[in-house]
């Protein structure tokens, strides 16, 4: 039996005895309510929502939980995180079980440098991919835009459980002691849609940018930290990779910006959204579908104007030389967004 060592619980006596001592909960998920079950010593410690859950073997109806709302796809993304403290996602370079790797500072962060996209933006381009880890040294044969090449499910959407007998489940090994095991049971083997179909090919990028928002919304109601940081990552690590495919829609980044600025509760995503469109600023602004964002949706239209008026002001006060790049290249959008509400 072979295992994926990751969380591991320190060898000592209390710990032994938690793994002894777990049960199962009863997760009924998507909106046929199908049962799946997961090991208590698996959600220990992820949440205060999921303590009730951890402590004494509960009364049955106290170790069921009504998932209705969250899908198959979710739920195989959460235990996917249980088991390994990742999941895997709809991108064409999220490789195999590796975190998606976000590099999203300009490595020249003197402020009269931060907007020179000419510059900044190849550079963290090479740096992201310099720090990719391929299999065997080789850029994996999807590394292309959506919906342009098809790909077996296993390989692109490889988050369903691990087969062990007849029983589909999740094993890795909680200590260097081999007889301490925490495992997470999936009952039916739960498949993504994509999988069940055997189409297995590439999603569009707005789900590829909504899987990871999900999942913030997922991490966000039952208070699951760990899980609400992987997923900004992730989604900051998503876009910055789809602007430099050729492939893709600015429809799809603008219909995330419209989801995520109309819930105020979503600031870190808001956040993350800002940053990317704020880097690649001089091409976004070309699209109408930013421009119709920008009239239609105010909290986005004054986060905007806020930044980019901040970025404005404090490059300005440090560039002497007004024909400098990255003082024309704001100046541009600024006098754009003043005199017009389109370009």
């Amino acid at each position: 039996m072979s295992g994926l060592p990751v969380r591991p619980f320190r060898n000592d006596s209390s710990k032994k005895h938690e793994l002894n001592t777990s049960h199962y909960v009863r997760f009924f998920v998507g909106p046929n309510s199908r049962p799946c079950f997961v090991l208590t010593s698996a959600l220990a410690g992820q949440s205060s929502y999921f303590d009730k859950f951890t402590g004494p073997k509960p009364e049955e109806e106290q170790s069921t939980i009504a998932w209705k709302q969250v899908d198959e796809e979710k739920f195989c993304r959460f235990v996917d995180f249980l088991v390994q403290e990742t999941y895997n996602s709809p991108e064409p370079l999220d490789f195999g079980r590796q975190t998606a790797v976000s590099i999203i500072r300009p490595i020249d962060c003197r402020p009269c440098t931060w907007l020179a996209l000419d510059d900044i933006c190849p550079r963290m381009h090479r740096a992201y991919l310099e720090n990719v880890l391929w299999e065997k040294g080789q850029m994996p044969e999807y590394f292309s835009p959506p919906n342009t090449k098809a790909c077996t499910a296993s390989r692109l959407l490889d988050i369903s459980p691990r087969t062990s007998g007849a029983v589909p489940s999740y094993e890795y090994a909680s200590s260097s002691d081999d007889e301490s095991w925490v495992q997470v049971d999936l009952s039916g083997s739960p498949r993504l849609p994509s999988e069940a179909k055997g189409t297995g090919k590439f999603c569009a990028y707005r789900h590829v940018f909504m899987s990871h928002v999900q999942m913030y919304e997922l991490a966000g109601h039952y208070d699951i930290v760990k899980l609400k940081f992987l997923s900004l990552q992730k989604l900051d690590a998503a876009i910055h990779r789809a602007f430099y495919t050729l492939d893709w829609s600015m429809d799809d980044l603008m219909d995330t910006v419209r989801y995520c600025y109309s819930r105020p509760s979503h600031k870190s995503l808001q956040k993350v959204l800002l940053f990317q469109i704020m880097v690649k600023v001089n091409s976004v602004t070309r699209y109408d579908s930013f421009w119709t964002t920008m009239e239609s949706v105010p909290s986005f239209n004054a986060a905007f104007r806020e930044e980019i008026d901040n970025i404005f002001c404090k490059n300005l006060a440090q560039v002497s030389d007004l024909g400098d790049y990255t003082t024309q290249a704001q100046c541009f959008v600024r006098e754009r967004m003043i005199c017009a509400k389109k370009p």
